[in-house]
């Protein structure tokens, strides 16, 4: 979460994925994530300081060659009810698509997400590219090494 930081709020999430399908052929791998977002606001004169949601995520995926292509949802459930919207959706929804290749002893991956689909545009906390008047599209870049 680089460039969160331009606006003083450091995060991170880790989480945990499994993987009760393995792909063969064309058949995709079925994969399974449960993760935690954590952001801490570095900003002067903000009362709460600490904001952090789970996550569930389902992807299928595929691979070709050292390349890895995946498809999936994403479903965030917001704790807290938000001070700014307070008929702010309790859950959050996306679609995603991405690219992940091999860099080094790293991977990089590339994702198209629709965040919000279940949110209308003018209402999300964000400034992306709105999709028609449900949630908006979002491009990101993570690199990533597994351990």
């Amino acid at each position: 979460h680089v460039l969160a930081q331009l606006y003083r709020i450091t995060g991170m999430d880790m989480g945990v994925s499994w993987f009760p399908l393995a792909g063969q052929g064309l058949r995709p791998t079925v994969g399974v994530s449960f993760s935690a977002f954590l952001f801490f606001s570095t900003r002067l004169g903000v009362d709460e300081r600490f904001f952090g949601y789970p996550v569930v995520s389902s992807s299928f995926s595929w691979v070709l060659d050292q390349s890895v292509i995946a498809v999936g949802s994403d479903s965030a459930l917001l704790l807290e009810q938000q001070d700014f919207d307070p008929a702010a959706k309790q859950q959050v929804h996306a679609l995603f698509a991405n690219i992940s290749v091999p860099v080094g002893g790293y991977r990089l991956t590339s994702e198209v997400k629709w965040q919000g689909i279940n949110v209308r545009s003018d209402q999300l906390a964000v400034s992306y590219v709105p999709l028609g008047n449900k949630g908006a599209l979002g491009l990101s870049f993570a690199l990533s090494k597994a351990f």
